[in-house]
């Protein structure tokens, strides 16, 4: 078969079974960082109460940590409910959890980009899981968000919560020498048969402009083998690195200031909080404070 051949075949199957954005949860690349970070959840899910922290930028693989988890757990015996990215309210909630434990089943609670609920919104759910029969915990609780989440879980309102948690861990990039494996195994779980072939210098190529950022290596990647389709080319390599990166890095930069803006406005609300409380404080004191007559306020004019 040819490479035009190639090509009218690769056009329509490479990007979307091969860097789908939601890749089939078979496909876990077992990097070091992602097989502690699973240890951390298996170890949080034994304890059998308390939160478990997961933190990490976005694209690095947290969500795919818990679909690892769900595909080893006894699904009779425990139930793992994804909670609304946009929060729940408690009646809900509440209602999740009872109908599972009248299962029979252990509850565990995921909040997936936790970093964006409000403090109260993750108190709640802290204090939610608290909230069992006969002392024992409702529910256990885990927390996916990026490293802002670790700022918010400071502020001193969620000082309950964080003492609560029973794990934490910061899932980092993937790092150089894991980049091939993982671009193979991505290809892989999609049927790849060798066709295209993969030039040596790709997967390190892809893993500087990415920063070792699995979704953003994905992103790339998907590009990259568009690209070759449309060229009718045999292999993938720093020919198509050059054509797509541009747009990519682009793409990644505007995501890495939006990032940085969340942050630092996150971290102003968060001083803003802190000034208020110390203000609502002292108003408090002062109103506390029975008002002395001045001396002088006795005296007549003059």
């Amino acid at each position: 078969m040819g490479p035009a051949s190639d090509a009218v075949v690769l056009r329509g199957a490479a990007p979307a079974p091969w860097f789908a954005p939601n890749p089939d949860p078979s496909c876990f690349f077992k990097s070091r960082g992602h097989k502690k970070a699973l240890a951390y959840l298996e170890f949080g899910l034994a304890q059998g109460e308390g939160v478990v922290v997961i933190t990490g930028a976005a694209g690095v693989g947290k969500t795919a940590l818990v679909n690892q988890l769900r595909r080893r757990v006894d699904a009779g015996r425990v139930a793992i409910v994804a909670l609304p990215r946009s929060g729940t309210d408690d009646v809900r909630a509440r209602a999740l959890i009872d109908e599972q434990v009248r299962g029979g089943r252990r509850v565990l609670l995921v909040a997936d980009d936790a970093h964006e609920l409000a403090p109260a919104a993750l108190d709640a759910l802290g204090r939610l899981v608290d909230g069992g029969r006969d002392g024992r915990p409702a529910a256990q609780l885990v927390l996916l968000g990026e490293p802002a989440l670790t700022d918010v879980l400071a502020l001193d309102e969620l000082s309950a919560l964080r003492a609560r948690v029973v794990a934490a861990f910061e899932l980092k990039p993937l790092q150089p020498e894991e980049a091939d494996g993982y671009v193979r195994c991505r290809l892989s779980s999609g049927g790849w048969r060798g066709v295209p072939a993969l030039d040596d210098e790709l997967a390190a190529a892809l893993h500087a402009r990415a920063g070792g950022v699995p979704g953003a290596i994905d992103r790339l990647a998907a590009r990259a083998f568009a690209a070759a389709a449309i060229a009718g080319a045999e292999r993938v390599g720093l020919d198509q690195m050059i054509e797509v990166a541009v747009p990519v890095a682009a793409a990644t930069a505007a995501d890495e200031r939006v990032a940085s803006l969340e942050r630092r406005v996150a971290e102003q609300e968060a001083v803003l909080r802190r000034v208020l409380s110390l203000f609502v404080d002292l108003l408090d004191e002062v109103r506390d404070v029975r008002p002395v007559r001045p001396r002088w306020s006795d005296q007549g004019e003059g």
